[in-house]
């Protein structure tokens, strides 16, 4: 089964779908096995920009899958194919009731408040400005202060500085931003 989702964004923007699954009690390693199958073969698909599992802290909580592609084009490819229905048929009888599904397009998955559903989004253009509010001052402090600690090699000293920015953005800069400037964004 194909869900039509109502698309109000550019065609280039960036789509996530978060699936959220329970799976029957003792089909867990099986289960992961699938996951890491059909990661591999979404990853096989054009545009396709990462898969990731997570799964829950009480045994008997949802595994959730994260997938994000690039573009709507080439997820609805995805979505469409009939690999990922071959996927789907396989799961079943691994998990329990009907998964639920959420499709995020663009910058609204970093900016979407934890636990709730938005029923709109706001513009763009408040979402880029609270992202750059939320960098800017990492960039423009932490990066500096961090210097003297980074590797020597110039490499490892981008990947490292890029690591810490973006735990501090996706921790603790963007959700503050997000919370400071929340009847902006609504």
């Amino acid at each position: 089964m194909i869900e039509i989702v109502q698309r109000d964004t550019a065609p280039q923007t960036p789509v996530t779908s978060i699936i959220r699954r329970r799976i029957r009690e003792g089909a867990e390693q099986e289960f992961e096995r699938w996951s890491e199958g059909i990661s591999r073969a979404c990853s096989r698909f054009q545009g396709h920009l990462g898969t990731q599992l997570i799964k829950p802290v009480n045994p008997r909580g949802e595994h959730v899958t994260i997938i994000s592609f690039d573009k709507y084009e080439n997820y609805r490819v995805w979505e469409e194919s009939e690999e990922r229905s071959r996927w789907l048929e396989q799961v079943r009888p691994l998990t329990e009731g009907v998964p639920s599904r959420e499709h995020i397009e663009g910058l609204n998955y970093w900016l979407q408040p934890h636990g709730k559903k938005a029923r709109s989004w706001p513009p763009d253009y408040r979402m880029v400005l609270i992202a750059f509010f939320a960098i800017w001052p990492i960039v423009h402090f932490v990066r500096p202060a961090l210097a003297p600690y980074m590797p020597s090699h110039p490499l490892l000293a981008s990947i490292a500085s890029t690591a810490i920015i973006s735990l501090i953005m996706g921790y603790l800069s963007l959700p503050l931003m997000v919370k400071l400037f929340r009847r902006w964004l609504n």
